[in-house]
């Protein structure tokens, strides 16, 4: 029986499972033993088993570092900037955070720690599962460590990708201030000088909308957020109110700058599994193939009719 309710509880966090989590089931330590000497989990950090025969992930590896930094630690810092690409720099050690607490003394094993006063339930959210900072708190957290031009930039890139609005980081930005924290000049500062203006639009957004007005199709509706059971899966470029259709526009030299494919592979997976048809154009059949787009577009609203 404990088998089983280990095996169910692993498969929602990339087989692995706490410590705290087994005694919760009832295992005790002689029974945990058993388990690991017969093969069917292993110690992988202090407080933290592995279901043996589980694929080593990115997303497992990540959420290793959240498990063992304790119960409210999330990804933050410029792991949370990889993980909403504004960060290229390769992985390294995943960056977490967790409450300020003086009764929670352990120290982690995986990850590089970072301690908050405050971490308010809608500054976080789960992506692959994994729960990490929103975009707006990433930038927040960044600008305590990270100098000025690159804050900025992260912050333009986000504000560009509609993964934040401005209101929202002053919000933020409002719900964890405190005196002698750092960075909180700099953030008033970026935000006042963004007021009034407009995040870029990509100019091949520009162009799909163009070649369906042009065609007399009914308009997609821009930037829409979509979850799962997981949690946020991403916000697209494009949606069609009138059939379970998104799209994307992935333009070579500033997607790839971006995101890497097997992250898009992994997002098409979750939104597909929700039901949506998902549309991927490249930089050059947006510019010198409109024909091949409002073909797909077509045939992927005829589908659904």
């Amino acid at each position: 029986m404990h088998f089983r309710q280990l095996q169910q509880l692993s498969t929602t966090q990339h087989g692995l499972l706490r410590r705290a989590q087994l005694a919760d089931l009832g295992l005790t330590r002689y029974q945990i033993r058993h388990y690991v000497d017969r093969g069917a989990i292993e110690h992988v950090a202090p407080t933290v088993f592995r279901m043996c025969g589980t694929p080593n992930t990115l997303a497992q590896r990540r959420l290793l570092a959240v498990l063992d930094a304790g119960p409210s630690a999330v990804l933050s810092h410029l792991t949370a900037a990889r993980v909403w690409g504004l960060q290229r720099r390769s992985e390294g050690r995943p960056h977490v955070m967790r409450v300020r607490d003086n009764a929670h003394r352990h120290e982690p094993f995986v990850g590089t720690l970072h301690t908050t006063r405050r971490l308010p339930f809608d500054h976080v959210v789960r992506v692959e599962g994994v729960p990490v900072t929103t975009p707006a708190r990433t930038i927040v957290d960044l600008a305590n460590t990270h100098p000025l031009g690159q804050v900025a930039r992260m912050l333009d890139n986000a504000w560009g990708r509609r993964l934040l609005h401005l209101g929202e980081l002053a919000e933020t930005l409002r719900d964890v201030r405190s005196r002698g924290r750092r960075g909180m000049r700099m953030l008033d500062l970026l935000i006042d000088e963004r007021r009034g203006m407009t995040p870029t639009e990509s100019g091949l957004e520009r162009r799909f909308a163009h070649i369906l007005t042009k065609a007399g199709e009914r308009p997609f509706r821009r930037q829409v957020n979509f979850s799962d059971h997981e949690g946020w899966i991403c916000r697209a470029d494009f949606a069609d109110d009138s059939s379970p259709t998104v799209a994307f526009m992935d333009g070579d030299t500033y997607h790839r700058a971006l995101l890497d494919r097997r992250h898009d592979d992994m997002q098409t997976r979750r939104l597909t599994a929700t039901g949506l048809t998902v549309l991927r154009f490249s930089d050059l059949t947006i510019l010198y193939e409109p024909a091949t787009v409002l073909a797909r577009v077509r045939r992927a609203r005829e589908r659904s009719a």
